[in-house]
């Protein structure tokens, strides 16, 4: 009698064997392959995100190897000219880890709508867009005059009034912040010192409208990645990146130093974001 074993190496965590005892093997018994959905419930380090084209092997990074920048952490004269009240949520509406609308306070106005009286401008790729004069040093822009100030109400300074788009880009991690917002690493692709990087924030929705591109841009990414919890942790491909379009307004965080956001070596060293972002094409479906 001929033995034929099957392997799936490709997972991890099951392992199956189908033994043919002639020359018709019975049905393969379907696996269940993790999601980023389903490890932090299973406790897992690495599974597997599936899509229509491709299947990615994923990292869970655990929730304290995550840094989120806050509370601010510049100079002091800085801290002094951007304080804010330190007050519960700026949309009454709004819960810390719970729901779709926005539970911050900085800046909350700003962060949850969209340029609307800008300047739009197409970028073909990432390191186009970062090398393009858009975003002003951070330096200069931690001096702005008049401040910049960690305010609800704060506006938009004229350097954040810009609408991008970036035909390709790529997807180096993703979390949930307590505020709702997914926070998204993006960058141009590659490693080492060659590797550029940004956060893109798909915003908390704002409680005073019904935005219904914020609204598709949440939908999207719960669709594709499921709900994550902001204790779930962070979620990263591993060895490669979920290349995607974007579109959203660029944004100067007040919140944070350069290099503090993020995880691992994964952490922008600017602290400027497109945020929020208005909508995101994957393209690897």
């Amino acid at each position: 009698m001929k033995i034929q074993r099957f392997v799936l190496a490709s997972l991890p965590l099951y392992f199956l064997s189908v033994i043919s005892t002639g020359q018709t093997a019975p049905a393969a018994k379907k696996v269940h392959i993790a999601t980023y959905k389903t490890f932090a419930e299973q406790k897992t380090k690495f599974g597997y995100h599936k899509t229509s084209r491709r299947t990615y092997k994923i990292q869970r990074i655990l929730p304290a190897q995550i840094s989120y920048g806050e509370p601010q952490t510049f100079e002091r004269a800085a801290l002094a000219r951007t304080a804010a009240p330190s007050s519960g949520p700026y949309y009454p509406n709004g819960q810390k880890c719970s729901g779709e609308i926005f539970a911050g306070t900085d800046r909350a106005l700003a962060k949850t709508h969209e340029v609307t009286n800008g300047t739009d401008t197409s970028f073909s790729g990432f390191d186009e867009f970062y090398t393009s004069g858009l975003l002003k040093p951070d330096a200069e822009m931690i001096q702005y005059t008049p401040p910049i100030t960690k305010k609800p109400e704060s506006p938009r300074v004229y350097e954040e009034k810009y609408n991008i788009l970036i035909d390709t880009v790529y997807i180096y991690g993703i979390y949930r912040e307590d505020d709702n917002d997914f926070h998204m690493i993006i960058g141009n692709g590659k490693t080492g010192s060659s590797m550029k990087l940004l956060n893109a924030e798909v915003s908390g929705l704002p409680g005073d409208t019904n935005d219904s591109l914020l609204i598709v841009v949440r939908n999207k990414i719960i669709t594709r990645f499921g709900d994550i919890a902001c204790k779930d942790g962070a979620y990263k491909p591993v060895n490669s990146w979920i290349p995607i379009q974007i579109r959203g307004s660029i944004f100067f965080d007040i919140d944070h130093k350069a290099g503090i956001v993020g995880f691992g070596i994964y952490k922008p060293t600017t602290a400027w974001e497109i945020h929020p972002v208005t909508g995101i094409k994957f393209l690897d479906e």
